[in-house]
């Protein structure tokens, strides 16, 4: 599981919207929160491999690519609860 963090630039509201309705649709996304503040996405994703981690970053990156100010990846090792 990867988790991301990310400072989204507000003007590209319509590439956010978009994204999260990508998010509604490919199971792999497991939580995706639109947030208020500076840090204004937070989104989950399952993967089998490095091959299909390039895969759905590539995907991402084609609905957020310039939106993007700021992003921070967490790989989980383990989840607790």
């Amino acid at each position: 599981m990867f988790i991301i963090i990310v400072v989204i630039d507000p003007s590209f509201g319509k590439e956010l919207d978009a994204f999260i309705e990508y998010t509604k649709k490919d199971p792999r996304l497991v939580i995706a929160i639109k947030a208020v503040g500076y840090v204004n996405l937070y989104y989950a994703f399952l993967v089998k491999n490095r091959e299909e981690l390039r895969e759905m970053t590539g995907k991402i990156h084609e609905f957020l690519g310039k939106a993007v100010i700021e992003e921070y990846k967490i790989e989980v090792d383990d989840m607790i609860s």
